[in-house]
Order: structure tokens, then sequence, then C-alpha cells
């Protein structure tokens, strides 16, 4: 399947952003520099067996940075699994221009709801820019055949969490999953750094840290290296022991379980995260948790699940003007005949 003229392949955009060369990912691909340029061009998909390796090495891939809007407005969403519908009538609501403004997703785009492919296609949409969530990462632990998740294919926990859709897509979605869609999921960053300076704010799905915090805006901007090798120190529930520092960027919620209450630590710009429902949009330590229960739209035992907009307030809309709070809500999405403003 080829690009469309004027389009670029998400591999060339994230090799160019690695600041890598062609060589440099076909030695991985273990093919020929003409034949990777193949795959990037869309001349042919990468094959299954050239995949697992290019995306894993991919992985050091950890942080995007994106300039501020000078333009327009910049929203974040919470986690959507898989309720396009939502964020549809989210933009309506606000009257969105998608010339001049952004979302901001914190990740979780797929499963349980009945559009996760719809919703991942929101990764072909220029002013759409989402973290990798933990639901993205067993996708692609499932997808590609790994073993992050140490259980076999037919026991994965992608599939005991809201996965099965992937295994129903018709044959042109299946394509379009591997032409063009694996390929950008497997390059969404962990975090997102967006703008500067007293305006910038940061995206990421779970958590930045524990509350040891020690991660600010400072360590987000030293070599990536430190992250790659980064060892996370503190237990990350749901799993045996220590993970990697990434592993806490997906899963952790250390923040925003616990019991007291964390100030923002010094030299950490606002970061929106999701991964955690709540009744409503919580901040602990220089976190907002925006995921308000999206997962649980339509159970009759969660009334209050909702899917939250917030609209970033930096530039001409200082952050005192919500008594000093980084962003306002927009709007609330509860169904179909219940939007809030």
């Amino acid at each position: 399947m080829a690009l469309r003229h004027g389009t670029t392949s998400p591999l060339i955009s994230a090799r160019t952003r690695m600041g890598e060369s062609v060589a440099d990912w076909a030695r991985v691909c273990g093919v020929s520099s003409r034949q990777y340029r193949r795959y990037e061009r869309k001349e042919s998909g990468v094959p299954g067996a050239r995949q697992a390796p290019l995306y894993a090495h991919v992985e050091r891939y950890v942080i995007q940075r994106l300039p501020a809007n000078t333009k327009g407005r910049d929203f974040v969403v919470g986690d959507l699994h898989g309720h396009h519908a939502a964020l549809e009538s989210l933009l309506r609501e606000v009257c969105f221009d998608p010339s001049r403004d952004r979302v901001f997703s914190v990740g979780d785009l797929v499963d349980r709801g009945p559009e996760s492919f719809q919703t991942l296609r929101l990764l072909q949409e220029p002013w759409f820019f989402a973290v990798r969530g933990n639901h993205e990462d067993m996708l692609l632990d499932f997808a590609l055949g790994g073993d992050n998740y140490g259980r076999p294919t037919r026991d994965h926990p992608f599939l005991h969490n809201g996965g099965r859709w992937f295994l129903e897509m018709s044959p042109e979605q299946d394509a379009l999953w591997n032409d063009d869609l694996l390929p950008r999921t497997a390059l969404l960053p962990h975090i997102l750094v967006v703008g500067e300076g007293a305006t910038r704010f940061q995206i990421v799905h779970a958590e930045l840290d524990g509350v040891a915090q020690r991660l600010t805006d400072i360590a987000l901007d030293a070599p990536l290296a430190d992250l790659n090798q980064a060892r996370d120190r503190e237990f990350i529930e749901g799993f045996d022991g220590f993970g990697h520092q990434r592993m806490r960027f997906l899963w952790g919620r250390a923040l925003i379980h616990h019991k007291g209450v964390l100030t923002a630590p010094t030299g950490l710009s606002p970061t929106f995260c999701g991964h955690t429902p709540a009744r409503h949009i919580l901040t602990q330590g220089g976190h907002i948790f925006v995921d308000t229960g999206a997962a649980l739209l339509g159970n009759e035992k969660a009334p209050e699940a909702r899917v939250t907009l917030v609209e970033v307030l930096g530039g001409d809309a200082p952050y005192a003007a919500a008594g000093g709070a980084p962003y306002a809500i927009a709007a609330e999405y509860r169904g179909p005949s219940s939007i809030s403003a």
C-alpha cells in the first residue's frame, strides 16, 4: 500500500528525529540500504521477520518534542479506550479547528470500547499527538510476538484486556494495520514535551516517576541514554519486581495511590497523564490525571464514567485565569445525549 502523494512515512519521520541513517536502520533489519528504502517508501511493507528487531530498536526513542502552538489551542484528552465517537462529539462541542488547534492524548486509545480501530486511525491525523499507553504496549507485544509480558500468545494479557477486536479486523483493516498503523503505533513516544519555558507542558501515560520524584525537566532534557539505562528503584504495582523506568511511564500508579498530598517538585512543568480512572481530575506531584473512566462508559455500575477534554492554558490564556491551574475543563462526554462544557 503506497503512501499518498505529499505524505511522509512514519518510519522516515522517526529515523530523522532519532538522527540515524538509512544504513543504520538497514543493519537493524538485516537488509540492504536499498531494500530498506523500499520499506520507508511503502513500496513494500516491512516483513514480519524484520518488524520485531526494528521496533525493539525504536524503543530507544522515548521522548518527542514539539513546539508551542502559537496559532490556536491545545487540548488534552483522557484515555479513549475505543470511544472514537466520544472524541468527535467533544471536538464539535469546543468548535475544534484542525488547521489551528491540536489534541494531545495520554494514551490507551484502544481496547474495551467499540471503536478501537477508528481511534487508532487518529494517529494519521496531523493535529493529533499521542503517547504510548500500556494498552498500545500490550498490542505491540502481542502483534510482534514479543515476551514483555511473559505469556504465550494465546494467553496474552492484551486479549484479556479488551484486545479481541484485533483478531476480528477485516482484510482491509489488517492491511492498513501492517502498512501504516503498526509503524505509527510502534513509534509512539513515551513522553511528549510541548513548548518551553513558562508555558511548557508534558504528556505521559501513567506517571513520570514514583513518590521519590526524581524526574524534573532537567532530567527529561538530559541525554536519552540516562533514561534508556535507568532501572526503576521503586516497586511498580502489578509487576513482580523493579522494572525498567519506561514501565513506570506505562504502568505506574504510585502518585495517584499515594495517600498524602505531594506538591510539584521544583523544576517540573505541568505533566498530564491518565491510566488510572478517577471520578474527577486529580493533581498530585505536578501530574494532572485526566482519565475519568472511558473504559467504563455505558456500564450501569459506573454512571460517573466519562471522557474529559481539557484545554491547556498558556500564551494568551495564562494559568492565572484558572486560579493558577494549567488547564480548564473544555467539555465532558458521558454518552450520546450528554455532553457538558
